[in-house]
Order: C-alpha cells, then sequence, then structure tokens
C-alpha cells in the first residue's frame, strides 16, 4: 500500500476482513444492521468511483432484525439513493442504512444460513 495526498492507496486486489462492527444505537433505530451501517459509510467514500466495490454481510443470513444479510455497495450507491431523496448522514445518524440501500438496490438478502462464523467484508478494487 502506498500513500497519497488523501491517504492510504490500495493495490488492485481483493482484500477479506472478519469480525463484527458495532453500532451505537439512537432510541428509535430504523432499517438494517451493523453491516448494512458499515456499507452505507463505505459508500459514502466510495461516491463516483468506478473501480471498486465493498460487500459487508452476516454469514448467517442475517443483519440485525430484518431478513436482509447486508449490502453490497459501489461508486454509485449514493447517487441511487439520491434519486429517492436519501441523505446518508441522516439515515447514518438514525440507523437507518437499510431503507436507503434498499433504494439503492444495493441489499443482500440469502436468506438463513444455518450457521454463524462471523461477519465478512470483502473489498475488491481493480
Amino acid at each position: 500500500m502506498e500513500a497519497g495526498p488523501s491517504g492510504p492507496r490500495w493495490p488492485p486486489g481483493l482484500q477479506v476482513w472478519g469480525g463484527e462492527t458495532t453500532v451505537r444505537l439512537p432510541a428509535r433505530p430504523g432499517r438494517g444492521g451493523r453491516n448494512q451501517h458499515l456499507a452505507l459509510a463505505a459508500a459514502r467514500e466510495l461516491v463516483g468511483r468506478r473501480d471498486c466495490l465493498m460487500l459487508a454481510a452476516g454469514t448467517d443470513g442475517s443483519d440485525g432484525p430484518g431478513t436482509d444479510a447486508g449490502a453490497l455497495v459501489d461508486g454509485g450507491t449514493m447517487g441511487r439513493a439520491a434519486l429517492d431523496g436519501f441523505d446518508a448522514t441522516d439515515c447514518l445518524r438514525r440507523a437507518d442504512s437499510g431503507r436507503l440501500l434498499a433504494a439503492a438496490g444495493d441489499l443482500i438478502c440469502t436468506e438463513p444460513t444455518g450457521t454463524h462464523v462471523m461477519d465478512l467484508v470483502l473489498g475488491l478494487r481493480w
């Protein structure tokens, strides 16, 4: 990895992370779970990029109280969500990432897998 003026520049390839993030929830959280929250935060950083994407999902097929496992985001996620008037900062503050990601068409629904190893994050740059 080399450093650029705005921080590290990742080389092309696949980055793999495992574990579980944490999210501080407001009194009335919206739709989504920790993987969707992470994916939305990443989507804000990927705006306009055509050379990378990120998947964040639970290996058990569940992320939060809904039926979605997580999300696959890219440089167009924010633009697709903006067409429906969504604001990422507001959705992150309200722990409501799932509604924005649904509008963008980026949610992943796998159904329950019957196992829970960890949450999985894949970052791909080409």
